[in-house]
């Protein structure tokens, strides 16, 4: 799969990867490379770890997963997003707050918007959801300048508990 690279970012929810079922009659093995912008071991790595077993599965093992690399294997964690873009990467797994310095608006999709006094957890996936947020986040990753990264959720994300003040 060159050209198009995914990039599961660490924001919202799960969404199954439909455009990566098996088609009858189709043979060919894919393999892709994989980064995480997470420490193994972490919550968001062995999430990410997970998606990546599962679309194994749903793909029948056509499409295959190198193990999941830890941050810097290939790249620093802050630059997953360049690297799926270049093709480096064929996915990554990161947080939209990692990509604050291309563009301030990024911080609507991290941790959940307003900390305890904006949306909780559930108003942000929502508005994600239902309320026109994953389409913008899409546009924000295409308007900065990448145009070769399909962006997916991965998991729910909960507001900081500290540094809200």
């Amino acid at each position: 799969m060159r050209g198009k690279g995914l990039l599961f970012g660490v924001a919202i929810s799960v969404f199954f990867v439909g455009l990566l079922v098996p088609l009858p009659g189709a043979t060919a093995e894919i393999t892709w490379k994989v980064q995480s912008a997470f420490a193994p071991g972490s919550w968001d790595y062995l999430c990410g770890e997970r998606l990546m077993k599962r679309i194994e599965e749903v793909t029948g093992g056509r499409l295959k997963v190198t193990p999941v690399m830890a941050p810097g294997e290939i790249v620093p964690a802050f630059e997953i997003l360049d690297a799926v873009e270049k093709g480096l990467l064929d996915a990554g797994l990161s947080w939209p707050g990692y990509w604050v310095g291309k563009n301030s608006a990024f911080t609507l999709f991290a941790s959940a918007a307003g900390g305890p006094f904006g949306m909780d957890t559930w108003d942000h996936t929502g508005w994600m959801i239902f309320g026109g947020g994953y389409q913008l986040w899409r546009d924000l990753i295409k308007e900065v300048g990448y145009k070769n990264v399909h962006s997916f959720f991965l998991k729910g994300e909960f507001p900081e508990p500290q540094g809200w003040f």
